[in-house]
């Protein structure tokens, strides 16, 4: 979900790591070479081509206009993006998935559920272009609900700053089952308890680094 204001919440699209030569700065050069090839991404999907990114300054907008715009529409375009959200989860949100999926012709056609997504990447700029729209034509705006204005910022730039300066608090950089999977290899490869221990920790530094970059250009877009 954070994936539509930081792009690489989750490492981006499935690929190696070392097609992001940043990322492997601080991994030990032992085994870098190895890790290079891991897939970057660490979602709980089997594989993506890409995550779904709206903009981190269009999600700014889109709050500032929940706070902004008059309209009632703003309402609408709120629900009708936390419902296909919802949808795009898929089987983290069964209980709604199936009842679509059983109650609504050719829901099951979609190639995947994340499709639905397509609904809150109309309705997030078209809010968002809202809210430049009423700051522009009346632009005491942001004086008269200036304290909205930093709630908006705080709700995306200072999330975004703390997800870059708490990492390790908010994600775990191994898909589910994973770190067992490549433990058991390297033990395969009769390597050591040690050389296990500093592979797998470069895996994470390097998707830590993929992250935190990624919410720290997303700050700052949000910032300026």
């Amino acid at each position: 979900t954070f994936s539509l204001m930081i792009p690489n919440f989750n490492g981006g699209s499935s690929g190696a790591i070392g097609d992001n030569k940043s990322a492997l700065e601080k991994v030990d050069p032992e085994f870098r070479q190895y890790i290079a090839n891991v897939d970057s991404y660490f979602g709980n999907q089997p594989f993506t081509s890409g995550p779904v990114y709206a903009g981190a300054l269009v999600v700014f907008l889109f709050v500032l206009g929940l706070f902004t715009v008059k309209s009632n529409l703003r309402w609408w375009l709120l629900a009708a993006t936390v419902f296909s959200i919802l949808l795009g989860w898929g089987k983290n949100f069964m209980p709604l998935t199936e009842f679509f999926l059983e109650h609504f012709p050719g829901y099951n056609k979609f190639r995947a559920v994340s499709m639905i997504l397509v609904i809150a990447e109309l309705c997030i700029p078209l809010l968002a272009i809202l809210a430049v729209k009423e700051i522009y034509t009346q632009p005491q705006i942001l004086k008269e609900k200036r304290n909205q204005f930093y709630i908006a910022f705080g709700l995306t730039g200072g999330l975004c700053l703390l997800f870059y300066m708490l990492p390790n608090l908010f994600i775990d950089f191994y898909k589910v089952g994973e770190y067992e999977d490549i433990t058991a290899q390297l033990k395969k490869s009769q390597l050591s308890q040690d050389q296990i221990n500093v592979f797998l920790a470069g895996v994470e530094e390097a998707r830590r680094s993929i992250f935190t970059a990624d919410a720290l250009r997303s700050f700052f877009f949000i910032l300026l």
